[in-house]
Parts: structure tokens; sequence; C-alpha cells
């Protein structure tokens, strides 16, 4: 509902005595009063709802939070967790570690630790990536990364991401 410091006093005198619902869209950026009930009703929900997603930011997950988080955990609880963030959106940057595919079918390992570490491997595979991407990336160049989890798995006790996205210029 309105906070406490807001005049509603004119606009509860004007609704109407029926059954009615406030909705808060998130982080509070829209009220909503609607009367229950009512396809008109659910049409102005969901384009609110729409509009919201629209400009609301992406909060899209970090490698270094998934790796965080997995260091304590069990397989089990790994194996939880990991099908948790599928579909989830990230965001990130890291170096390239490799190009491997065909034409049409090019995947991107991507390495978080730095090219002077001694010993290091991937941590995400990227699909998705365009040819004319994908043949001008050199080894570890910095690159930017976005798009969604498709997979979490393990390799040596280090969780390696697979998503669908996009190299970010």
């Amino acid at each position: 509902m309105p906070s406490q410091d807001q005049n509603i006093h004119g606009i509860a005198a004007s609704m109407p005595q029926k059954r009615a619902t406030w909705l808060q869209i998130p982080e509070g950026s829209i009220w909503l009063y609607a009367k229950t009930g009512g396809s008109a009703v659910k049409i102005i929900i969901a384009i609110a709802l729409f509009v919201c997603l629209l400009t609301s930011p992406v909060h899209a997950i970090k490698y270094s939070d998934i790796r965080s988080e997995c260091e304590s955990m069990t397989d089990a609880q790994f194996d939880v967790y990991a099908k948790l963030l599928e579909g989830k959106a990230i965001s990130d940057v890291g170096w390239v570690e490799d190009v491997k595919g065909n034409p049409g079918n090019y995947r991107i390992l991507i390495d978080r630790d730095s090219p002077n570490q001694t010993m290091s491997l991937f941590d995400i595979y990227l699909l998705g990536v365009p040819d004319e991407v994908a043949m001008f990336l050199e080894k570890d160049e910095p690159v930017t990364y976005q798009g969604r989890i498709v997979e979490v798995s393990k390799i040596f006790r280090r969780p390696v991401v697979t998503i669908r996205g996009r190299i970010i210029p």
C-alpha cells in the first residue's frame, strides 16, 4: 500500500466499495489499485509487470559468486545448486582460452583466472557466438560475456558453467 506520508484520503474516498486489491510491483516502482477479477484487470496487471521487467535492471550472476558458493558444498548440495542456476542470467569478464568447433557451431572456452597464472583451466563454456566473432578472437584476449546458464558441472572440484550467450564488444 502507499506509504503513510502519502495523502490517500481523496483516493480512498473515490474508490468503489467493492472488493479491491493493491498490487506492488517489484521494488515499489508501481502501485496499482484494481477491482479484483475481470479480464481487463488481468491485462492491466500483465502490461504493468511487462513494463517493469523491461525497465528494471537485470541482476546477472557472476562466476565468482558461483565459485565461492560451491567451495564448501558436498557433491549432493552442488547438484541441487547447479539445477537451480539453469536459465539464470550471467554476465562477467574473463580471458579467451580457446575457440573450438566448426562454422555455425563455435564454442568459446573462457578462463576467469588471469593468463599470467601458472596453472588454470577454463571456467566458462560459451555457446551461440556468431562465426564472425569467434574467428577473430585471440588466445588470452580479455572478453566480456553475457548469457543464460545452460548447465553447471565440475572439473577438478571447480564449477564449469555452460552458457548460451554472446561476447560484448
